[in-house]
């Protein structure tokens, strides 16, 4: 394959295209939560999820509600169907019937991935009662996937709606351990919801639920840490690529076809490290346009000590395994900081901190 071949490589575009085709393996989520205008829903969202994915000017107010019927949140873990615009005697009928048109669209995908995979139903305290419109979407909804959460519960404060609530509830067919009660004074009813949500996810998309949630700290920091068994095998799979495309020794100048392998590591670790659109174009993509530019004769001598004018497998191993550990320690830190909601730390890319990495990296193959 020769050089010319590569004169007008667009790496920004094969990276992002890679980084979209890699995204397609990691399985993320979906939850429907509906619920009258004020019910708490957005509130309850931010307490599980956190702020990120719904600000605060993402919240519409009691008597204007921001949109009709459905609005759609997602990050990389994640996506949300929140219900907007259901309010006491106004159209409630043509919402139920919306809802189960929307339930049943999304149902109907032929990617289950994009299924609704867990629904929630909020009934605040405030109203005081359930409602025939509560009844008609719960029931419309899968039981085995259902929680309904009765909201805002400090504001009764002798307990007495919230029972006749659970009791209307239980009446007309809903467990009583699918009930759920929140406020606005603690997250132990958020808790409950979290984990009573995971038990009842699918076993293919509990991992990035627990990623999602921002209940247990601990516990999605120690998701993300586990991911370091697949960042091995994503790099153990490009170094064992740039190896052989350099069995025979490249002349420098046509080195670059190296570049689209680590290219690809590069969208791999990223997707499974759940970047955003933001970090993929102020971290991701200038750290990408660098890495075009390191296999240069000038670059490769400050790296290798004795490098001559070709490279060969050994270089290509080296240089390759040492770029995605070290790619892998700049994600791996960026997602614990998001999950800890700590400032993103900056991808420095400079070859004093890469030497590093490579000379770490030499040591670990020298000792096996």
């Amino acid at each position: 394959m020769e050089n010319q071949n590569f004169k007008d490589y667009d790496y920004e575009k094969d990276f992002l295209n890679k980084f979209e085709e890699e995204k397609k393996k990691y399985k993320r989520p979906n939850i429907l939560i509906c619920g009258y205008t004020g019910a708490g829903k957005t509130s309850i969202i931010q307490a599980m999820l956190g702020k990120d994915l719904v600000p605060d000017d993402m919240i519409g107010h009691d008597a204007n509600p921001m949109t009709q019927d459905y609005d759609r949140y997602e990050n990389s873990y994640i996506g949300i169907w929140d219900s907007k615009g259901l309010e006491p005697d106004k159209g409630q009928d043509e919402f139920v019937a919306r809802t189960k048109n929307h339930i049943r669209k999304v149902q109907e995908n032929e990617n289950v991935d994009e299924h609704i995979h867990i629904f929630w139903y909020t009934i605040s305290v405030g109203v005081g009662k359930v409602t025939g419109t509560d009844l008609k979407i719960i029931n419309s909804f899968p039981k085995e996937s259902t929680l309904v959460i009765i909201s805002k519960i400090d504001l009764d404060r002798k307990n007495r709606v919230v029972e006749a609530i659970k009791k209307e509830l239980i009446n007309n067919g809903i467990s009583e351990d699918k009930i759920i009660l929140t406020n606005d004074e603690s997250e132990k009813g958020i808790e409950e919801l979290y984990y009573k949500s995971l038990e009842i996810l699918p076993e293919a998309y509990k991992t990035a639920f627990e990623e999602a949630q921002r209940i247990d700290i601990e516990k999605a920091v120690d998701k993300v840490k586990e991911k370091n068994k697949e960042a091995k095998a994503i790099i153990g799979a490009a170094t064992v690529a740039s190896g052989s495309v350099a069995a025979n020794p490249i002349p420098i100048s046509d080195s670059i076809i190296i570049t689209p392998i680590q290219i690809g590591m590069i969208a791999g670790l990223a997707a499974l490290y759940g970047l955003n659109k933001e970090q993929l174009q102020h971290q991701a993509l200038p750290l990408v346009a660098r890495v075009v530019g390191m296999l240069t004769a000038s670059s490769l001598a400050k790296l290798i000590p004795g490098f001559g004018s070709a490279v060969n497998a050994t270089v290509a191993v080296f240089i390759t395994g040492a770029l995605g550990w070290f790619v892998q320690n700049q994600f791996e830190k960026m997602a614990i900081a998001k999950i800890k909601g700590e400032p993103a730390p900056t991808i420095d890319f400079d070859f004093s901190v890469f030497e590093e990495f490579l000379k770490n990296y030499k040591k670990d193959k020298d000792n096996k």
